[in-house]
């Protein structure tokens, strides 16, 4: 293993191991590069030789070396292998005499079947629930009844995981019945003990397995979550490339298959550029979550992917966190992190490509050369992991993204653009370097900066119907399918409010949780037809509930907070209010706010997490914070207001301190900071 990646290493590494004898150093580079070069290259012309050149980047500015020695001396029918997941490197750069894609191996990645017995016995939007939480992480679900598997076992021989679910008219013995007629090998199977008649039977074999049990309980949300784990890692299904799914997904399947159906033409039609779509939708209406699952779906059939998170409040306090996102992206879509320990690792779920050159086919003697073997695993690090990028020139970062892209057939996703200079950075300059293959998506609320990106396709994304919105408000309120029998008028009359939007049902949902008072629905219902066409006061009908401490924890949060890490966040509301999990916990189970996984991480806990928050939730806390508080100063524009009037100044209890003029900030330390209780949080540069 060759320590960097410099072209002297690698040609250092090419000869150490083709001609060092077992156990003998590694060749002194002076003798490599000159001394004993000439001899050297005469006895790699008089072996065989096998060369792994692994993990072959966009960039291969530091093989060159190496590939010369391999052309000019290799030869005696030596084999040159080279392993990349760049397909145009390959065959058009490199010229590779034979092409073999790894990711055709496998026809059955990510399927996933699920046997019940007679659906009367199962209530239908548990089955939906099932189906549409493995389809958001990218999986192919098939539905198949115990009569259909007696005629056509198709899905079950090609599925690795089955879920079967045990009921009144499906016993664990009658799929095990069917499964051994059926499957020529046995598949991973996950039971679901379903209804109150469902015993525990014995099974061949030690299996998971989970009770649901409406007439008695609510879905435990952990169990679910681990059954959902086992088949991911069942599959091998590697979470932390996968965007964070939502508890409870409505109907994501039949939208996502037919937004990718018609993506699907349009990229598959046209060969000279990237092509890009756009989701449109109102604030809360479900454009990021779609954009997520349509993500997990076709992620693996790209050579690299990137998902650009609610951009727009990433640069709201500062503009030049684009070029951090720019960085992002560059380092994403370059990233090696599918290999590891100098082998392909899950061939099945990423792009990787084997080629290999046959060395002088025209020689046909083989003086009884043994062949020598090389791995030459450190050609392929990636340039930008080396490059300078203490730079913070938007242009210069604009330039590397346009040079060390290009070819790639890339997914990128840029979530919430609400400007044309975010496009200008982020999305102008990979439109001229991504391959003909690639497919760029992006949500906005605005349609003009969709046309403004010259979309091949802008979807409209709709309220949820009125089966969609009482799925996932009854989920979020009782967690069970179906509202109980007194509350079920009222609870019909609360989704119909909300008006099929499903920010506003799972806010709503998770603020009547647990209320089993008829006249505090009613009086929630009364204030919604109240307030039907103001957004923010429909979601802050559940912020009035919260107590006084977890009230200010929130508009915290929704001014200084969102993005941070959750460690951080609950060393500060520790500070501030005496208690940080319990706040962030209370306000996540409120749905007022995210624990998301942070790039390249997958936790059970929040540890480690980052803080997200809609912007809806966040727009609706610093309303909150401007008409009624005024003691919040999040960036320049709302310190610039606060600061001016200077009987406010005492009523500033936190302050995000963003460029603003150094003489003003001045007078207000001056004025004002000795004389009240002020937190000071993200102190940065002054212009």
């Amino acid at each position: 293993m060759v320590e960097g990646s410099d072209s002297d290493s690698l040609v250092r590494k090419l000869y150490s191991d083709l001609i060092r004898k077992p156990k003998q150093e590694l060749l002194p580079l002076n003798d490599v590069k000159r001394t004993y070069r000439s001899y050297y290259q005469q006895l790699l012309r008089n072996k065989r030789c096998f060369v792994v050149f692994s993990f072959i980047a966009n960039n291969i500015d530091d093989m060159k070396p190496s590939l010369q020695v391999v052309r000019e001396n290799l030869k005696n029918k030596s084999l040159v292998v080279f392993v990349s997941r760049f397909q145009h490197l390959l065959q058009k750069v490199l010229k590779i005499d034979k092409f073999i894609s790894l990711s055709l191996l496998d026809d059955n990645r990510g399927i996933v079947t699920i046997c019940y017995g007679n659906k009367r016995d199962i209530n239908e939007a548990f089955i939906d629930h099932l189906q549409e939480t493995f389809s958001m992480v990218g999986l192919d679900v098939h539905l198949e009844s115990k009569e259909r598997f007696s005629i056509d076992s198709t899905s079950l021989q090609k599925s690795e995981v089955v879920l079967c679910i045990v009921s009144q008219s499906f016993s664990i013995g009658e799929f095990e019945g069917i499964l051994l007629n059926a499957a020529p090998h046995r598949p991973r199977v996950l039971y679901v003990l379903y209804g109150p008649h469902c015993t525990s039977e014995s099974t061949s074999k030690s299996c998971f397995n989970i009770r649901v049990n409406f007439e008695e309980s609510e879905l435990k949300k952990a169990e679910f979550q681990m059954m959902v784990n086992e088949v991911l890692q069942t599959l091998k299904e590697r979470r932390e490339e996968m965007k964070e799914i939502t508890d409870f997904p409505v109907g994501l399947t039949k939208r996502v298959n037919d937004m990718w159906a018609q993506m699907s033409n349009y990229l598959y039609s046209s060969n000279n550029a990237p092509q890009c779509f756009g989701l449109l939708g109102m604030g809360g209406v479900g454009k990021t979550t779609t954009a997520m699952s349509i993500y997990n779906k076709i992620r693996n059939q790209f050579e690299g992917s990137f998902f650009c998170l609610n951009t727009s409040a990433r640069v709201a306090a500062d503009a030049s966190r684009l070029v951090s996102l720019q960085r992002e992206m560059l380092q994403s879509l370059l990233s090696e992190k599918q290999y590891q320990d100098g082998r392909i690792r899950s061939a099945a779920h990423e792009e990787a490509f084997l080629s290999s050159y046959r060395m002088d086919p025209t020689e046909k003697h083989d003086q009884g050369g043994r062949i020598q073997s090389a791995a030459c695993h450190g050609e392929a690090r990636l340039s930008a992991c080396r490059m300078d990028l203490t730079n913070d020139d938007e242009v210069h970062e604009k330039a590397l993204l346009s040079s060390k892209l290009r070819g790639i057939n890339a997914l990128v996703v840029l979530d919430d653009v609400d400007s044309i200079a975010q496009l200008e950075v982020l999305y102008n300059p990979i439109c001229s370097s991504l391959g003909a293959n690639s497919l760029v998506l992006i949500t906005s609320r605005n349609r003009k900066i969709l046309e403004h990106a010259q979309s091949r396709h802008i979807f409209d994304i709709e309220e949820l119907s009125e089966e969609s919105s009482q799925r996932l408000f009854n989920w979020h309120a009782f967690l069970k399918p179906e509202a109980p029998p007194h509350l079920k008028e009222v609870s019909e009359s609360v989704i119909g409010a909300c008006k099929g939007l499903p920010l506003s049902l799972k806010v709503m949902g998770a603020h009547l949780y647990y209320e089993s008072d008829k006249r505090y629905w009613d009086e929630s219902l009364h204030f919604l037809r109240t307030n039907e066409k103001d957004i923010f006061s429909v979601l802050r009908r559940s912020l009035d509930r919260v107590e006084s401490d977890q009230r200010d924890a929130f508009l915290d949060i929704s001014c200084f907070l969102v993005g941070e890490n959750d460690v951080v966040s609950c060393a500060y509301l520790e500070g501030a209010y005496g208690r940080g999990w319990t706040h962030l916990k209370d306000l996540n189970s409120r749905c007022l706010l995210t624990l998301e996984r942070e790039e390249g991480k997958w936790l059970c806990d929040t540890k480690d997490r980052i803080i997200g928050m809609h912007d809806q939730l966040r727009d609706m806390g610093r309303h909150v914070v401007r008409k009624e508080e005024r003691n919040r100063a999040w960036d320049a524009e709302s310190a610039k207001l606060l600061l001016k009037v200077r009987c406010l100044c005492f009523l500033i209890q936190n302050m995000n301190v963003c460029p603003v003029d150094r003489n003003f900030f001045n007078w207000f330390l001056w004025n004002t900071a000795k004389r009240m209780r002020l937190r000071v949080l993200h102190c940065v540069a002054f212009q």
